[in-house]
């Protein structure tokens, strides 16, 4: 009986041994309720302590100079400044005086053409008559005498600078860039495809004068002997 009685309290305890049980210290209780997080957490607050324009904070100093500014506007990483470019203006060389030089010295060395070179260039007062007695003489004709393209070409040429700022460019750029070329006036009295251009700048200006008759003769004449 006792071991019957001991068994029931176990598997169906009575009120009291529930009350007793639930007194303990390790009887469970329910745990407190959780606060309900909110459906949607605003973003946190950055500081604005950055300013992108510079890319670093307002309170540090930028150490890093900005790009240069040449006189056209332009940032750039390689420019001159003025005083550069002045001095380089006042040593360069001219062109025109240059090539009389080389010919002199052609003539020193190869005296058998003083008169080529005297014909050509040491006999002219400029680039502009040199360059237009060339012309002339290389697209003269039986019936186009070379004394008439001599006037045409002189006119255009000392009419317009930018044309003669070109010429001088090519001469330089021929003589800087191509091994062949030993010199200026080497080029200027040699290179057919230099006196092609230039024939060819006095064409186009008097095509854009409305001249159209004797810019189509230099063009023919420039096909026929190149």
């Amino acid at each position: 009986m006792v071991r019957r009685r001991f068994l029931t309290s176990i598997v169906s305890p009575t009120k009291q041994q529930w009350s007793h049980h639930s007194s303990s210290p390790l009887a469970y209780t329910s745990l407190p309720s959780m606060p309900m997080l909110p459906s949607s957490i605003p973003p946190p607050q950055i500081p604005k302590t950055l300013d992108h324009s510079w890319g670093c904070s307002k309170s540090f100093t930028c150490q890093v100079p900005p790009l240069p500014v040449c006189k056209y506007g332009v940032k750039a990483l390689h420019t001159r400044s003025d005083v550069e470019e002045d001095a380089a203006n006042e040593v360069e060389v001219d062109v025109w005086m240059k090539m009389k030089e080389e010919a002199v010295e052609d003539v020193t060395v190869e005296p058998i053409l003083s008169t080529y070179y005297d014909t050509f260039i040491l006999s002219h007062r400029s680039l502009e008559s040199s360059l237009a007695n060339h012309l002339a003489v290389k697209l003269s004709s039986a019936s186009l005498p070379s004394t008439t393209l001599y006037d045409l070409f002189l006119g255009v040429l000392e009419g317009d600078q930018g044309i003669m700022d070109s010429v001088k460019d090519d001469l330089k750029a021929v003589k800087e860039r191509d091994p062949a070329c030993i010199s200026h006036v080497h080029c200027f009295l040699n290179f057919k495809g230099f006196l092609a251009c230039q024939a060819h700048r006095v064409a186009h200006r008097l095509w854009s004068q409305g001249r159209k008759v004797p810019a189509f003769m230099i063009q023919n004449r420039v096909s026929e002997v190149g």
